[in-house]
C-alpha cells in the first residue's frame, strides 16, 4: 500500500499557471530558441492544446510526495505543485511541441519533515497530439544516486547528463490507474537490450539486477527492466532504441534531451514499452 508523508500543512490544490502559450520559433531540433516568460495573455495562441498530468512517488519506498515543483523546460511559464497525493496537472501548454518535464524538490522544507534531499529529475522529451496522464516522476534521494553510480562503477560528470530508462513489459500498456501501477511489479522485461543513439559520446549501458541495483556483468535487461548510461555527452538529443534478440517485441522510442547537469528518467509507464 502506498503511504503519504505526515505533515499538517499538504497541500491540497495544485498551483497552476498560464491558460494559454504561444507558437515560439524553434531551432532545427524544434526546441524553443528563447527562455523567456509567456503570459496567459498572449497575443498569439496555440489553437491546439494538452494537459500533462501524473504524479510524484519515492523511489522504492513508492510514497507520494507533496510539495514538488513541476515545470516544461522549452515553457517555463508553466508550473505545478504537487498536492498531498503527489499528483500534478498542467493545461494549455501546445499540442505537437517538444515538452521536456521536470520536477525539482523543496528539499529544505522535507528536511523538517526528517526527509532527504531528492535529486532534481527531468523526464523524457514528448512531442503528442494528446493529453498525457500516468506521468509519474520517481523521486530518488541524493544518497540513492551517488550509491547507484558507485555500484554502476562510474563518478558522476556534472558536466554531462545520466540517461535511465525502464524496458516495460507489453501488458503495461494495459495499465490505466494508479493502484494498478502500484500492483504491477516488477515492471521490467528481460534479456532485452538498448542502445543511447545520438551525436554525442555516450558510454555502453548498465542494467540493473532484479534486486533493482547496477550490475556491470549483465549484458541485457533482468526482470526489473532498468538500464542507465552514465555520463552523456550533453548538448545533444539522442534517442533509447530497444531490441528484442528473439525478435518477438518492438519498442517505444524515446527521446531525451541531454543537458549538463540532467538526471533523465524515462519512467514507466512512458518507459521503454513493448508491444
Amino acid at each position: 500500500m502506498t503511504r503519504l508523508f505526515p505533515a499538517a500543512a499538504l497541500i491540497s490544490t495544485l498551483s497552476l499557471l498560464s491558460a494559454c502559450s504561444p507558437e515560439l520559433p524553434l531551432d532545427e531540433d524544434g526546441y524553443a530558441k528563447s527562455s523567456q516568460d509567456y503570459s496567459p495573455d498572449c497575443e498569439k495562441c496555440s489553437s491546439s492544446t494538452i494537459t500533462l498530468s501524473g504524479k510524484v512517488y519515492v523511489f522504492q519506498v513508492r510514497s507520494f510526495l507533496p510539495y514538488a515543483t513541476i515545470t516544461i523546460e522549452e515553457y517555463p511559464s508553466f508550473v505545478a505543485v504537487t498536492d498531498a497525493n503527489g499528483d500534478w496537472s498542467i493545461s494549455g501548454l501546445p499540442a505537437n511541441q517538444k515538452l521536456t518535464p521536470k520536477v525539482s524538490f523543496n528539499n529544505a522544507l522535507y528536511a523538517s519533515f526528517g526527509l532527504p534531499p531528492f535529486q532534481d529529475m527531468h523526464q523524457q522529451t514528448f512531442k503528442s497530439k494528446s493529453d498525457i496522464d500516468m506521468l509519474y516522476f520517481q523521486a530518488v534521494p541524493q544518497a540513492s544516486v551517488a550509491g547507484l553510480a558507485y555500484l554502476a562503477g562510474v563518478a558522476l560528470d556534472p558536466t554531462a547528463c545520466q540517461v535511465v530508462t525502464t524496458i516495460t513489459d507489453p501488458a503495461m500498456d494495459q495499465v490505466t490507474t494508479w493502484a494498478e501501477f502500484d500492483a504491477f511489479q516488477p515492471h521490467g522485461l528481460a534479456d532485452m537490450t538498448a542502445e543511447l543513439k545520438g551525436d554525442g559520446v555516450v558510454p555502453s549501458p548498465v542494467y540493473f539486477n532484479d534486486s533493482v541495483l547496477p550490475d556491470t556483468t549483465l549484458t541485457a535487461s533482468s526482470g526489473d527492466g532498468g538500464v542507465l548510461w552514465a555520463n552523456v555527452e550533453a548538448g545533444y538529443t539522442y534517442k533509447i532504441k530497444t531490441k528484442d534478440p528473439a525478435g518477438t517485441y518492438s519498442f517505444d522510442k524515446i527521446r531525451v534531451d541531454c543537458q549538463a547537469g540532467r538526471l533523465i528518467n524515462a519512467s514507466p509507464p512512458w518507459g521503454a514499452t513493448a508491444y
